[in-house]
């Protein structure tokens, strides 16, 4: 702006151009305080927020953007995206954001090696969905034995669930009696569509799009699975997960953007308005799928997060535990400082 002006100046005609110059320079000065306090960082600073290009997240974050939310609270939300879990997970212990969504059996992981991350409060006890096509003979988790299941990953809390609620009702474990395949969501319903799976574990936000052609249906849900192994209570299994440095250093932001994020919820819970918008950023148009992800988003929206729900997820690694299903994950406790409640209010 200065250059411009300072250009524009310089070019003024003969007649009354010392005046009409220093008014000039006056305006700049006005226009250049005012472009200083209109454009100053806000108060507690940016917040780098990692983010998948698909996914339930990007909702809360576009939201956060779209109302100001951010600035309402005192920061600027700055969202970075990844193309995959391992780089938004890579980019946080790198310093390169400052926040991501993922999950508490990620950050228990981590810090049995040693990584100080650390779980702040719960983003959804939405998770995913066992599903068959409509006419499989699968039509509970009996049935299950021998067939070829996809899932996200041998670590992934929805596939331990699953086995240990098979061992504790049925006396099998899918690892030793069934064909497990990993994938990614798109890989895991095309295998499905295509007759090379029986049966998937697939992500919630993915589930209406198959439920809404009439040629699948659930078997169950994780959250009944975790009900059938031992739980009485929805428990989270994504979080939102910050480097302890940070958050020592950034309690008054962590804290204005949990409150953002719920206020976010909020608007997307009750805004049926916007719901089109949100269906068109993971490629939806089609009202019946809509109603679908709108109906499974606030099912699981997060009710409370307490002494009590970190007892909940440590009463679930136990019952895991009790299944021989956390050899793989390399620790049987959670660790001592997974989690933090010191950052909701």
């Amino acid at each position: 702006m200065e250059e411009r002006v300072r250009g524009y100046a310089h070019s003024e005609g003969h007649s009354g151009g010392v005046k009409r110059t220093h008014l000039l320079w006056v305006v700049a000065g006005c226009l250049a305080s005012w472009a200083a306090v209109a454009w100053a960082e806000p108060p507690l600073g940016r917040l780098r927020v990692a983010c998948l290009m698909s996914g339930s997240f990007n909702w809360e974050l576009a939201v956060i953007k779209r109302e100001q939310l951010d600035l309402k609270h005192g920061f600027l939300l700055e969202k970075v995206l990844y193309a995959g879990l391992p780089a938004k997970n890579i980019a946080l212990l790198g310093g390169e954001v400052d926040l991501i969504v993922n999950s508490w059996l990620m950050v228990a992981a981590q810090r049995a090696r040693g990584v100080p991350i650390q779980a702040v409060y719960p983003y959804t006890c939405n998770v995913g969905f066992l599903v068959v096509p409509q006419h499989s003979p699968i039509q509970s988790l009996a049935d299950l034995r021998g067939k070829r299941v996809g899932i996200s990953s041998p670590v992934d809390g929805t596939w331990l669930t699953l086995r240990a609620a098979c061992q504790s009702l049925y006396r099998f474990d899918p690892l030793a009696e069934n064909i497990a395949i990993s994938g990614s969501p798109p890989l895991l319903s095309g295998l499905l569509e295509r007759g090379e799976l029986d049966a998937i574990l697939q992500f919630w936000q993915h589930v209406p799009m198959l439920l809404a052609t009439g040629r699948f249906r659930s078997v169950a849900s994780v959250a009944d699975l975790v009900r059938l192994v031992g739980s009485s209570e929805p428990v989270p299994f994504d979080m939102y997960v910050s480097r302890e440095d940070f958050l020592r250093d950034h309690q008054r932001l962590i804290r204005a953007y949990l409150r953002a994020a719920g206020e976010a919820r909020e608007y997307i819970a009750r805004t049926s308005t916007i719901w089109p918008e949100l269906g068109r950023m993971m490629g939806i148009e089609d009202p019946a799928i809509l109603s679908l992800l709108r109906a499974q988003y606030l099912e699981g929206l997060p009710r409370s997060w307490n002494a009590g729900s970190i007892q909940d997820l440590n009463d679930l690694l136990a019952d895991l535990d009790r299944a021989e299903c956390t050899q793989i994950l390399g620790f049987r406790a959670i660790p001592p400082g997974t989690f933090s409640t010191a950052y909701f209010d």
